[in-house]
């Protein structure tokens, strides 16, 4: 977009943006970047695993904050298999 507003060129704004043509024309038409055109989606796409441990997650972060992310992770992790059992 900032080189079509100094140029008005599209093929030379493309050539530059590495884009096609067409592509580029689109996006000065719309007057909008791609990333704002989206929407972001507003449903899921799988449930929430961490649901049934982030009470314990959180209280375990507050409780004892030097512990390393990798111990937190195990600690969680078994106390989540003796869920299951």
């Amino acid at each position: 977009m900032n080189e079509y507003q100094t140029t008005g060129n599209v093929t030379v704004s493309a050539l530059k943006a590495d884009l096609s043509r067409q592509t580029a024309r689109k996006y000065v038409v719309a007057t909008q970047p791609p990333n704002e055109r989206q929407g972001k989606p507003t449903w899921r796409t799988r449930k929430n695993s961490l649901v049934a441990i982030w009470p314990h997650a959180e209280r375990l972060l507050a409780e004892t904050p030097e512990l390393e992310a990798k111990a937190r992770f195990e600690h969680l992790w078994e106390h989540s298999l003796e869920r299951c059992n």
